[in-house]
């Protein structure tokens, strides 16, 4: 059903791409075309940043948060004389 919807609103902007896929999707039976409808649709729903994360980089800012709940790490004055250390200065 939604092919038909989609038809109706066919635009000439309309992408060869997107033009593709309604073509492939008016081939496929109903249930098919509500399968590809969720695909689509989880793929263009954006993620949450933590879930983009690789695995490394997750177990990294666990690590990290679990430390600051601790109250473990740097003061704001030691992590700008840290990186005032490494990274040059644009006030001048």
């Amino acid at each position: 059903m939604f092919v038909h919807i989609a038809r109706l609103c066919y635009t000439d902007a309309m992408t060869k791409t997107a033009q593709r896929i309604l073509d492939i999707a008016e081939k496929l039976d109903p249930e098919r075309q509500r399968l590809l409808l969720e695909i689509a649709e989880d793929i263009a729903r954006p993620a949450p940043f933590f879930d983009d994360l690789a695995v490394a980089d997750r177990e990294d800012l666990d690590r990290s948060i679990a430390e600051a709940d601790r109250g473990e790490g740097v003061t704001q004055a030691e992590l700008d004389r840290r990186l005032n250390a490494v990274l040059p200065s644009s006030r001048k």
